[in-house]
Order: structure tokens, then C-alpha cells, then sequence
């Protein structure tokens, strides 16, 4: 159960990371040889995923909510689906917005003597929702 638990503070880790804007952070969340696949477009080693993660200096704030985190073990080494909502607030002419993702995290970890790490991270934008948001 420790290990499970481990991986799951690793997914809320990495929301706040994305969230606070804290890339240095991605440098405990991910291994230094990871994959990030998104949407037309793998991005490879640690380096480069904490540069591709400024792309969220594009919204004014962003929230990730994870959620159903099923883990499959195989030694030192697992395999994860997370899902999450992620809200992601920006400015438009017209005014404020919110474009929610629903979103589901194929993770491949592996134990390290860190603590477990992301060794793949594939991103499926399940739908994405734009609406205006309301005031009060």
C-alpha cells in the first residue's frame, strides 16, 4: 500500500508543480531519460518537459484535479492510469475563460532510490470544454 500511496502523492505532486509554476519540481516527479507523449507531439528527456511545461505561462491560473489513480505493479517497476480535470483560466477580447480538459495520464514508473518517478507519461485529451466564465 506504501507503494501505491507513493505514486499517488507523485500525481498530486506534479498538479501542484503544473499549477504553482514550480518546474523545478518536475526534476523529482520525472526520470532524467522520460517521455512525455501529447497530442501530435513526444517530448523527450527530463529537460525538455520542464521546458515544454511553460507553455501553462499562456493561462493566468490552472487547476489539476486528479482523480480514479489505478496502479499495477511489477517489481520495482508500474504501470498507472490517473484521471484529471484540468481548468485552465486566460483572457479573451470579450472577457475571461475557461477551458476545462478531461484528461487521462498512461504512466510507466519505476522505482528509484528517490522514490518512484515517471519514466513515460502519454497525455489523452478525452474532451475539452470552452465557456465563458461568470462573474459573481
Amino acid at each position: 500500500m506504501s507503494d501505491f500511496l507513493a505514486i499517488q502523492a507523485l500525481a498530486y505532486r506534479y498538479a501542484r508543480a503544473a499549477d504553482r509554476r514550480d518546474y523545478s519540481a518536475f526534476n523529482n516527479i520525472f526520470t532524467e531519460d522520460a517521455v512525455l507523449a501529447m497530442p501530435g507531439r513526444e517530448i523527450l528527456g527530463r529537460e525538455a518537459i520542464v521546458q515544454a511545461m511553460t507553455a501553462l505561462e499562456q493561462f493566468k491560473r490552472t487547476l489539476h484535479m486528479m482523480h480514479n489513480i489505478l496502479v499495477e505493479f511489477e517489481g520495482a517497476t508500474a504501470s498507472a492510469e490517473i484521471y484529471c480535470i484540468a481548468s485552465h483560466i486566460y483572457d479573451r477580447e470579450d472577457g475571461e475563460y475557461k477551458q476545462d480538459w478531461g484528461i487521462r495520464y498512461l504512466d510507466s514508473l519505476i522505482e528509484t532510490p528517490e522514490g518512484w518517478r515517471i519514466t513515460r507519461r502519454e497525455l489523452i485529451r478525452e474532451w475539452v470544454q470552452d465557456l465563458p466564465l461568470k462573474k459573481g
